[in-house]
């Protein structure tokens, strides 16, 4: 069959020409696979679902040695609880003592970046 000046052997070329070339785009027909997308969310969910605990029990942490006297860190622990500069500079600091706040600082980034793609992805099936 010659489409468009060109000849195809049937299949993947021919069918992306002739579809191409239908201006009142009828024969489109392209497989959703809404099954799958609406899996992918729930394991989304998921994750976020796992992170969300990671971060509450970091919060747990957080609000006991604010409140714990003996171990002298109340005011520390505050200031990188209500202060993105400080948190983020203790979170790129090598020592030891700073550790805690590094992993926190991953923990938000991974969250950021999963609930981007979550977010996405959602928008993406419930545009169909």
């Amino acid at each position: 069959m010659v489409i468009n000046q060109l000849a195809y052997v049937p299949g993947f070329g021919h069918l992306s020409s002739l579809i191409a070339s239908d201006e009142d785009q009828t024969l489109v027909l392209y497989k959703r696979f809404d099954k799958l997308a609406n899996r992918d969310l729930l394991y989304y969910q998921s994750e976020l679902c796992e992170l969300q605990a990671l971060q509450e029990q970091y919060d747990r942490e957080v609000a006991q040695d604010a409140d714990d006297p003996m171990t002298g860190k109340g005011d520390e622990v505050r200031q990188h609880a209500r202060d993105w500069a400080t948190f983020k500079r203790s979170a790129k600091k090598t020592k030891a003592k700073d550790a805690r706040w590094k992993a926190r600082m991953q923990l938000a980034m991974r969250i950021r970046r999963t609930l981007k793609e979550y977010s996405k992805s959602a928008c993406k099936q419930l545009a169909r």
